[in-house]
Formats: C-alpha cells, structure tokens, sequence
C-alpha cells in the first residue's frame, strides 16, 4: 500500500500503519434518534469503524450529540453550505468533519482553518466531480480539475500547519475517480478516502463500486473505503470488507465462500447447498471469521480445484464428499449432507 502520513483523533487512526478502515454513512432520518441508534450499532457490529452523519440542521447536531454518548463507533459531521452549523457542531465536540469546497464558500475558509486548528479537529476535503457548475464531462481533463481544486483547498491549511487533514476525490465515472486519485497522489502524503459517489444500487452499484475502489486498492491508494450504494447501509459495510478480503487486504468478519459455476458434471445443485449452509450458519459467521468454505458441484473440481479452502464438499452420483486441505475426511448421503457439511464446519 502507499504509505500516508498517520492521523490520530481520540482512538480512530488512518493512515501509517493502520489498516484500510471501512466507512459507511446513516440513512436513517435526522428525526428519529432510535432508528439512528440502531442503525449505528448494527453497523459497528458490521466492523463499520468510521461513520458520516449528515448535518443539514441544528437537529442534526442534537443527534449527534446523542449518539456520541450512546454507541462506540466514531463519528464525522458531513456538512454543505452551512459555517454557522460547522462552527456549533465544533463548539460542541464535533472533532472530525467532512467539507465540500463546491458547496463551502472560500471567504469562510480562514476563520474555518482557526477553528478547527484550535479544536484539534480532523477535517476531510471532500472533491466531488457532481459540484461542479456547469457540470464537466467525465475523463481526464475534470480529473486534473478535481486535483486542482483540491490542491487550492489544501495550500491555506498547509500554510497554518494544520495536518490533520484526509483528501477524497470521487465521482460517479469510474475512470475519472481513478485518474484523480493517481494524479493527486503524485503530490500529496495525505490519507485518501475512496470510493465511487453515486454508484446506484444492486448489482450495478456494487459492479461500479468494485471496479473503481479495486483498481484503486490494487494500486496501493485508499486509506478508507466507502461503497456507496443505494440501500441498507449494513450491506456497504460487507461490500467492503468483501473487495478488501479478495484483495487481500483485510479479512472478513465472516467465512469465506467460494462455489464452482456449475457445470453438465454437477453432482449437486450448488446455489441451493450453498444457500442452505449459509442460512444454517446465520448465527455463528463471525465466530468463524477468516474461515474459507467450499461448495463444488463434483469432485473433479472438489477437493482438487478448492483444495485451498479450510473446509469444503463436492457432489457425487449418490454421495457428497466433504474435505479439508484437499483431503476426503468423509462420505455422506446426499439428503444429509448439509446438516454433515455444517456440524463439519462447526467444529472449526
């Protein structure tokens, strides 16, 4: 990975040494303090270890004072257009904040700068290639002008010796994320946030995601993730862990499955034996967190093809053969073999 510059604020580290953290942001409405309650401790459950609270209001900032009292995970105040509810979410307590220099207006950036270096605050700047008015078309050119503005941005902080600072350049086009990114890190040792903003939802949404952050990460640039996808905000947690654990990056707080396409060799219906494993072991994933399981449709490409896994099973003509290492440990009846396959995994 790219070595950034480490910043601190309380117990929540990015950059150095310290691991690619995994971020998402609450979608519950500002209004309903329990639903955001929730929210948030199902994500820190999730392993989520950064959390953005959108700061539309002075509602928000009652919010977040409740929050800050009611669950672990960190918090950074997400503000647009407003100085008046930076300066009071930062009179409060507020100690990271994320800013957009395309909804922030640059006269307030000088009496911002003395606040947030007096309150020790960590401050990301956050470049997002939608602001732009009249809005640029996607490619090169808008990535080198992502990288401009931000640089601007920077330069007044870096003047006053404030260093508590995390970049972030993205937009919906996958390349022109990748370009900006590259080209600002040949400048700058400040930690980046990445991901792709407004990827959608579903299948495209994490497609688009897994694209952009995985070239990315391949190329050692990311120091938090965010998989920004229309839905429940527990599922961008998994994205990421997901793309990071396939990269090698991090582990899962889960196992790890890995299932063979299927094929006219099939011994077994695969998509339904690994649905059925994984409804079965619903209740015990994180106890086996970092554990690789396999469903192989046959034994050709069973116990040979997965012989990486921890633990897996592959069909046979009227038996299923479960596995470890690459090696046949035992032999059970079809109709039984997932209530075997999962006491197997269980005693791991």
């Amino acid at each position: 990975m790219r070595k950034t510059r480490l910043i601190k604020i309380k117990e929540f580290t990015v950059g150095g040494n310290s691991p690619v953290r995994v971020e998402s942001m609450l979608k519950s409405p500002i209004d309903d303090v329990e639903a955001n309650i929730k929210e948030a401790r199902a994500l820190a459950d999730a392993g989520c270890e950064l959390v953005r609270l959108s700061m539309p209001s002075r509602r928000a900032i009652e919010l977040y004072k409740i929050l800050e009292r009611e669950v672990s995970i960190p918090i950074m105040g997400d503000f647009h257009f407003s100085f008046h509810l930076i300066k009071e979410g930062i009179e409060r307590g507020m100690r990271m904040i994320r800013i957009n220099p395309g909804n922030l207006k640059k006269d307030k950036l000088k009496e911002l700068i003395k606040l947030v270096k007096s309150n020790n605050v960590l401050v990301r700047i956050g470049v997002n290639s939608a602001s732009f008015r009249p809005p640029l078309p996607p490619g090169e050119e808008t990535a080198h002008k992502m990288v401009e503005v931000l640089k601007k941005w920077i330069a007044p902080f870096e003047d006053s010796s404030h260093s508590l600072l995390i970049c972030s350049l993205k937009s919906s086009d996958v390349r022109t994320t990748v370009l900006a990114n590259q080209f600002f890190t040949e400048s700058y040792d400040y930690p980046l946030h990445i991901g792709i903003t407004e990827a959608g939802g579903g299948e495209e949404g994490i497609i688009r995601s897994s694209i952009g952050i995985g070239i990315l990460l391949w190329k050692g640039i990311g120091d938090t993730v965010r998989i920004s996808l229309t839905g429940p905000s527990v599922s961008e947690v998994n994205v990421a862990y997901n793309i990071l654990n396939i990269l090698g990056i991090r582990k899962k707080r889960e196992p790890e499955f890995i299932s063979c396409p299927m094929c006219g060799r099939s011994r077994i219906n695969v998509k339904e034996v690994l649905e059925k494993v994984k409804e079965s072991l619903s209740g015990n994933l994180q106890k086996l967190s970092g554990v690789k399981i396999a469903v192989m449709g046959c034994e050709v490409n069973g116990p040979g093809e997965a012989s990486m896994a921890d633990i897996g099973i592959a069909g046979g003509k009227t038996y299923a053969s479960i596995f470890r290492g690459g090696k046949v440990v035992e032999r059970v009846r079809k109709e039984k073999m997932v209530e075997a396959f999962v006491r197997e995994i269980n005693k791991l």
